[in-house]
């Protein structure tokens, strides 16, 4: 895999890290979600089968496409949560994360020998990403999108290391089966705020 691609990947998933954080759109959300599944394919499209990387892109995908219609035919308020002043405290504990996924993957050669240190950091800067949302968030289609995030870090080590076809169908079913609990579960409590 060229190393310019590789670290443009990498640039990518940092912004799109770092954007949730910052715009509490659920359009931000989707799209930053969408962009994540598309950096993986790229490295996994690399790193194993091209057939498999589809597939892991094609589930992501429609996971996406789930929660985008689902929150659109349920008319979710654009922003999903007030504009709160703990912005700069957010970023500032994402980027302490993102230097703690550098610093970690730096010796992963040792023990992860296959697995490229671009590779293994950007997948690190996800399972931390998806954590670091999950402390942070409430609400219901923030916890599905950073369960989402934590899912694809854990996703491109795996893959890195070892692929196989029934895994990444294993793994789809709980992509899918999030974002139709989660569109479900946000559907409940609009109708409970209704009454």
């Amino acid at each position: 895999m060229p190393f310019s691609l590789q670290i443009i990947g990498m640039i990518v998933i940092v912004a799109a890290c770092m954007l949730p954080f910052v715009v509490p759109n659920w359009r931000t959300l989707i799209t930053t979600l969408a962009a994540i599944y598309l950096i993986q394919f790229i490295y996994i499209f690399y790193l194993s089968a091209p057939l498999l990387a589809a597939i892991n892109l094609i589930i992501g995908w429609m996971a996406c496409a789930v929660i985008g219609i689902s929150s659109l035919r349920l008319r979710v308020k654009e922003n999903i949560e007030p504009f709160q002043k703990g912005i700069a405290f957010r970023l500032i504990s994402e980027f302490f994360f993102i230097l703690t996924a550098f610093a970690i993957s730096i010796n992963a050669n040792s023990w992860l020998p296959k697995i490229p240190y671009i590779v293994f950091a950007a997948g690190l800067t996800l399972l931390f990403t998806g954590l670091l949302q999950l402390n942070y968030f409430p609400q219901t289609l923030r916890i599905v999108v950073s369960l989402l995030v934590l899912l694809s870090g854990f996703e491109l080590i795996y893959y890195s290391i070892e692929f196989s076809l029934l895994v990444i169908i294993l793994i789809g079913f709980i992509k899918l089966g999030l974002a139709f609990i989660g569109t479900y579960i946000i559907g409940l409590q609009l109708q409970e705020e209704v009454k």
